[in-house]
């Protein structure tokens, strides 16, 4: 299903079939490709550090090249679980200061440059800028900006006054911030461990830059299906995905 349809009302793209080719190793799929082999790649199964190499083999593999917009309107993004069984985190991640906080720790620009060869636009995670409802009057374009840059300065100072404001604060001296009622907050960061290179490199980032702000991280890669599980279950810590309209500050 695609999100668009013309101005006839008719359902976008005027497909009737559709024929896939699953291949599990990723770099068989990518000397598929570069051998002029299927028509579409259409699955996030390579890296933007695969873009040169494939720009490269165009003329030799008789293919074209583009950047495909999605319809999504993030990347890679992490999520606070607002469920969570722990009583005291799930205070605390329901606190828009901390979710805010976390917004601002994030270097996007550093991300930006480093894994997406500066391609994309910075956000906090909103529909794509494309979509049409931003585009109907000029409320509806200022509501798009005022969305996707809610929070979304690089403002690490901000972000400690922040999380100093509700409590979050080291107790014990040990250099990590700890919840309000004393006990210890480690921001565990839950993702599938088959994830792409630059999933996983967005995260090497954001913890950086989450322990910069004084917050104790740990990554914690998981099989797909027990995430599903964890999901399901409401068992997750901060869970890093993408291709859902909302992030860190909502």
């Amino acid at each position: 299903y695609y999100y668009a349809v013309d101005t006839e009302g008719n359902q976008l793209p005027y497909i009737d079939r559709i024929e896939v080719d699953l291949v599990e190793d990723t770099e068989v799929l990518k000397l598929k490709l570069m051998n002029g082999e299927g028509h579409m790649q259409l699955r996030p199964y390579l890296d933007p550090s695969d873009f040169s190499m494939m720009m490269r083999g165009q003329e030799a593999g008789g293919y074209k090249v583009i950047l495909w917009d999605s319809g999504s309107g993030t990347g890679p993004i992490l999520y606070p679980n607002w469920n969570h069984p722990d009583d005291a985190k799930r205070e605390v991640y329901r606190m828009p200061e901390f979710r805010r906080a976390m917004s601002m720790a994030l270097n996007r620009q550093r991300m930006q440059s480093m894994l997406f060869f500066g391609l994309g636009e910075r956000s906090t995670g909103t529909l794509s800028p494309k979509a049409a409802e931003f585009h109907r009057s000029e409320a509806g374009r200022q509501a798009y900006l005022d969305w996707r840059d809610s929070y979304v300065e690089y403002n690490p100072e901000e972000a400690k006054r922040l999380l100093d404001s509700i409590g979050v604060v080291d107790r014990d001296g040990d250099g990590w911030r700890d919840l309000p009622n004393g006990d210890p907050l480690v921001i565990r960061i839950d993702f599938n461990a088959a994830a792409q290179r630059f999933d996983v490199q967005t995260n090497e980032l954001a913890e950086v830059d989450l322990e910069a702000i004084g917050l104790n991280v740990q990554l914690n890669p998981v099989d797909s299906s027990q995430l599903s599980l964890m999901d399901a279950n409401a068992t997750f810590d901060v869970h890093n995905s993408y291709g859902v309209s909302d992030g860190p500050n909502l």
